[in-house]
Order: structure tokens, then C-alpha cells, then sequence
């Protein structure tokens, strides 16, 4: 049964003198991620601050050698928490995997660059025992991450300050650290994590309701087109077929191989047909043809009053892949959902859909926003929702993941017993515990500053020049809206596992 928020403290390491197994860092991607109840990432820590000599010399001048590279550098490691935002674009998603651009393969070249990890460790994350608190996938952003292991810096608040800004240096502008917390010698901050909040910029052109223009009409060129431009071809339209990605924290064997869980068709009940290939320009007109007339206020209301549908404890086996609906593991809490009211980010009308929860399953998030939106721009009843939150397997289509981020990480318990939330003079537990650990909360002022900025300057502009450049959204609608909707119950599905 799922873990219930009030049993998530149990899960948070005790400051005693008991090692746990390091995080490997190269987990398969086939293995369940961050936010799985029985997830692989079992612990990131090895017990004390260790003294590490230089490499090839175990001399005490040799270590005074290693901390004059940088005046922030230590002799002792020590586990910190780093708080950090990126862009997913061009990343094939967070976890470290060969021969594709990760985060964490710059975020640790970075810290081994700066010598915060020594060299002969670098590639090995057992030895810093390396932990991430939520994974995302290809082109999935955050600006809320948090990844723990063991550094060679010194915890003194200034030296720390220049620890962060030499990392930065050394990172692509496209990833940014925002703060650096010393923790508790075997913090795992994949069990710490009480809850996660996501956030999805979907543009409002998403909510018009079909029939559209018509293929002959989209395919006259515009004002200022090359006439003699050929807009078609006989390739079958692949924008049906969602790559994978999205805002997982669990990766199931099975992927894609269960027909009402995956893509974003309508499965067993819809004829796999596809129309001809499409230009770029061709979703350029179409995008222009949505953009004509603004979408109704009520259309986004409905759109509310749908995603609140998803609210509390239910069975999500439909909104992940291969999952059956009497696995324990689909029973999911959201804790709030909000949608706000529409801005302009690139010259695109947008509204912000904020999620709030223990853990999500892979896809869950973009599938549960593709079904929010088929129901409210087809103007159905926001109770649509229901049959898909019920034993019954129904296909469910996925929304394009340029537009998802992980907003924050929440360490509730984590904080009430090692950070500043613990009353001033006072000592948790009799747990030989000799000093006060900051608090790893995002909506501290300095962090939630600069994650704001990252997210305004960065994250947002990204998001939407997807779709001006690559037509992320516009082909998932073009093509959706030859689907029929709802899905019907799918009946006798072979599971695979």
C-alpha cells in the first residue's frame, strides 16, 4: 500500500553510527527511480568524514598539497545537499547514463574540474556517495532539484560561498546551483524527501476545441511564403509517437509495451492510421490558426475544475506504462493542484498547472494533463475523469514534456528533526546529535530568488521556444484531435513484465 505522508518520517536516516550501502550511480534505466515506494536507490551514505590523502601519496604534505589548490577546499570529506535548477533541453535526462549528455555528468565533471570531488573518484559515485531526490527525464526541466553526496569542502559559510561560485563557473549557463547545505553524515535525500511539486506551462491554444482547418486550406502558403513550397510527403506522421521522457521517478521494464498505457492514441479502440508527414510550416500556419481568437475563460475553468478531479488518494495505473490495476504501487496522493491565470511567455498565452504530491510514476504527470485537456476542450464533463481512475484499463493520451518541471522537493520531517525548524536551544532526540543543521527549504528567501529567476530568464523562454522552433505542441494537437474520446475500456490487455 502506498506510504502515507505521516509515515514518511520512519524512512529519514538517523545521525547513529550505522553505515548504510551506497547509492550506485549508475543505475539501470530500467530500474524504478526516485519517488518508488521499493525504489533501488536504497541509501547514498558511508558513515563519517573521511581524510583523503592525495592521489598516489598518503603523506600529510601531500594533503596540505590538495587543500592550497582552493581556498574553499577540506582534507575531510564531508555530505552536503546541493540545491540546483536546469534546462532538459539537449540533456538526455538527470541520472548519469554512457555516452549520452546528462546533468549529472556536467554537475559532476564540475565539481571534479573545482576539485570538490578528487579525481581518482570521479566517475564513481558509490565512493561520494551519490543520492537525487527525483529523476526526470529527456527534456524535462526542474528548478527544484536536489542531489546529496560527499565533497571535499570546507562547511564555513564563506568558503561555501566561494565553493558556489567557482561550481557555477564551471557549469553551463543552462544549469545552476543555488545553494549548498551540509547535512547529517548519512542523509539520503531520496528517503528525506517528504513530497515533490511539479509545474506545467501548457499554452492556452491547447484548450480550442476541433474540427480545424482543414489539411487543403493549412497547406495554401501564407503572405510571404515560397508558393512553389512543397508541404508534404508520403512519410508516415511520427508526432503521434511521444519520445520517451517525462516526470518519472519510476522506470518500469515493461515500458511501452502495454498498448492502453502508452503513446498517446487511444489504444485498442482507435485505428492506427496517421496522416502524411508534415512541414514545419504546415504547424506554423496551424499554430497561427489557433492563435486567432483567444480561448474562452470558461474553457480554463473547466480545465480547473478537471484537474481538481485528481485530487487525494487514487489509482493512477492508467496514467504510467504497464502497470496493472491491482498493483499497490499505482495507489498515489496529490495534496493540492492549482491552474493560474494566463501570461505570455514568448509571445504565447500560457497558464501554469502546479501539482503537488508524495511521488509520481513515469508519465504520470504528462498523462494525467493530456486526459485534463482532452476533457476540458472538448467540453465534456469534468467527471470524465473518473473512469480512468477506476480498475478499468483505458488508453490515456501524453502530453508533450518540453513544458513540465520539477519545482521543488519538500524535507518536511527532515527538517523538524536536524534543521532550523527544531525550537532554538533544544536537541531532537537523544541522538548524540552536536549541532544544528540548516533547514533544505526552497522557499528560503536567497533560494527562491535566485530559482525564480532561473525559472523566469531560463526555464520559461525554453519552454515555449520549443514550440516556435519544433511545433511540440501544435503536432500533439493536430494529431489528438483525430482520436476518439474518451477511450474505451480496453478488454483481456496481456500484461508484460
Amino acid at each position: 500500500q502506498q506510504q502515507q505522508p505521516e509515515e514518511a518520517a520512519a524512512t529519514i536516516a538517523q545521525p547513529d553510527k550505522t553505515e548504510a550501502a551506497p547509492l550506485p550511480g549508475d543505475r539501470p534505466a530500467g530500474e524504478p527511480a526516485a519517488g518508488e515506494a521499493s525504489g533501488a536507490d536504497a541509501s547514498g551514505s558511508t558513515g563519517a568524514a573521511e581524510t583523503h590523502p592525495a592521489a598516489g601519496s598518503g603523506t600529510g604534505d601531500a594533503v596540505q598539497g590538495f587543500e592550497s589548490l582552493a581556498p574553499y577546499l577540506s582534507r575531510q570529506k564531508k555530505r552536503y545537499a546541493l540545491l540546483f535548477g536546469y534546462s532538459g533541453i539537449g540533456y538526455h535526462g538527470l541520472q548519469i547514463n554512457p555516452n549520452v549528455p546528462t546533468i549529472e555528468k556536467d554537475l559532476e565533471e564540475a565539481l571534479v574540474a573545482i576539485h570538490a570531488i578528487r579525481s581518482v573518484n570521479a566517475g564513481d559515485f558509490y565512493k561520494v556517495g551519490w543520492g537525487r531526490t527525483a529523476r526526470t527525464d529527456k527534456g524535462v526541466h526542474a528548478v527544484g532539484q536536489v542531489v546529496s553526496m560527499k565533497l571535499n569542502v570546507d562547511p564555513d559559510p564563506e568558503k561555501l560561498k566561494l565553493f558556489l561560485e567557482a561550481l557555477n563557473a564551471k557549469l553551463p549557463e543552462q544549469i545552476r546551483v543555488f545553494d549548498c547545505i551540509r547535512t547529517v553524515k548519512n542523509f539520503n535525500c531520496k528517503n528525506a524527501c517528504s513530497g515533490r511539486k511539479y509545474e506545467y506551462l501548457l499554452p492556452t491554444f491547447m484548450l480550442r476545441k476541433g474540427p480545424f482547418e482543414s489539411a487543403e486550406t493549412l497547406n495554401q502558403p501564407m503572405e510571404g511564403e515560397d508558393p512553389s513550397e512543397d508541404d508534404t510527403n508520403d512519410e508516415p506522421d511520427a508526432s503521434a509517437d511521444q519520445d520517451e521522457g517525462g516526470d518519472g521517478e519510476e522506470k518500469n521494464a515493461a515500458e511501452g509495451s502495454s498498448a492502453s498505457v502508452s503513446g498517446t492514441g487511444s489504444g485498442a479502440d482507435a485505428p492506427k492510421t496517421r496522416r502524411p508527414k508534415r512541414k514545419p510550416v504546415f504547424y506554423k500556419r496551424f499554430r497561427n490558426y489557433c492563435l486567432k481568437q483567444p480561448i474562452p475563460r470558461e474553457r480554463i475553468e473547466r480545465l480547473r475544475k478537471v484537474m481538481e478531479r485528481f485530487k487525494g488518494s487514487h489509482n493512477f495505473h492508467n496514467f504510467t506504462v504497464a502497470k496493472r490495476p491491482d498493483d499497490p504501487s499505482a495507489q498515489r496522493v496529490l495534496w493540492e493542484i492549482t491552474v493560474d491565470e494566463p501570461m505570455i511567455v514568448n509571445s504565447i498565452e500560457v497558464v501554469r498547472i502546479n501539482i503537488e504530491g508524495q511521488s509520481f510514476m513515469l508519465n504520470q504527470i504528462r498523462k494525467m494533463i493530456g486526459t485534463a485537456v482532452e476533457v476540458a476542450r472538448r467540453e465534456l464533463d469534468p467527471e470524465t475523469i473518473d473512469m480512468y481512475l477506476t480498475v478499468d484499463t483505458r488508453a490515456t493520451p501524453m502530453i508533450p514534456g518540453e513544458g513540465l518541471a520539477l519545482r521543488a522537493c519538500l524535507f518536511k520531517y527532515y527538517n523538524r528533526q536536524y534543521g532550523q525548524d527544531v525550537e532554538e536551544g533544544t536537541i531532537p532526540h537523544a541522538s548524540g546529535l552536536l549541532e544544528r543543521y540548516r533547514s533544505i527549504d526552497f522557499e528560503e528567501p536567497h533560494i527562491q530568488e535566485q530559482a525564480d529567476a532561473f525559472r523566469i530568464n531560463v526555464v520559461y523562454p525554453t519552454m515555449m521556444q520549443q514550440e516556435l522552433d519544433n511545433n511540440v505542441y501544435t503536432k500533439f494537437l493536430y494529431c489528438q484531435d483525430s482520436l476518439a474520446f474518451p477511450t474505451k475500456k480496453v478488454e483481456g490487455l496481456p500484461f508484460v513484465f
